[in-house]
């Protein structure tokens, strides 16, 4: 629980405080071949022979890490952190909407982490939270905060453990100013909904 508590002080700050060297998802290509679409990743080899194609950059890209592969927003900034056996975590980050994965030893609900959230804000209210995604339902805490007058929700999804390692996925959005959620988790949860495959 101790390194639990001391990995959750790091979110707080809504950036993770270090980063390591991960190989970034590559771009990916819309294909139309003939009318028909073909996803090809940056450098892949594919033969062709007498078509029309036409190539553009996908608004999507791929993340495939762990035990999870889905699309979001190409624009998302990502961001990796190792701290060894103990901890693996990936953001991706928009503006008003950010998607962790991680990879924590030991096994952990999602009312550990809302838990140990609380402790670090002086009004928080949490509740139980259930996602379907893909034909995927998974429970949850929905952990609902203010940073500097600054609301934001978080939502805490145990995809599995492993029998070492607990997979958690948390969104977590800065609601609008009349209190509605962002345009943007709207827009990464359709993505998700349509493309997350649980390996």
């Amino acid at each position: 629980m101790r390194k639990l508590l001391l990995f959750f002080c790091t979110i707080v700050s809504l950036s993770l405080a270090s980063q390591s060297i991960d190989e970034k998802p590559s771009k990916t290509f819309n294909v139309n071949i003939n009318g028909t679409i073909r996803k090809v990743k940056e450098d892949e080899a594919f033969k062709l022979e007498d078509k029309n194609i036409k190539i553009n950059i996908s608004p999507e890209m791929t993340f495939s890490k762990g035990i999870v592969s889905f699309d979001y927003p190409q624009y998302f900034a990502y961001e990796y952190n190792d701290e060894g056996n103990s901890l693996k975590s990936w953001v991706l980050s928009g503006n008003d909407f950010k998607i962790f994965y991680m990879i924590i030893k030991g096994n952990f609900s999602p009312s550990d982490y809302a838990d140990s959230m609380k402790t670090k804000f002086e009004e928080s209210i949490d509740t139980d939270v259930t996602l379907s995604i893909n034909k995927n339902t998974f429970e949850g805490r929905k952990l609902m905060v203010s940073v500097l007058r600054n609301p934001f929700d978080m939502e805490i999804y145990k995809l599995k453990f492993d029998g070492k390692n607990t997979h958690f996925l948390i969104f977590q959005d800065s609601k609008k100013e009349n209190g509605n959620k962002s345009d943007e988790s709207a827009l990464a949860k359709e993505i998700l909904n349509k493309t997350f495959y649980l390996h």
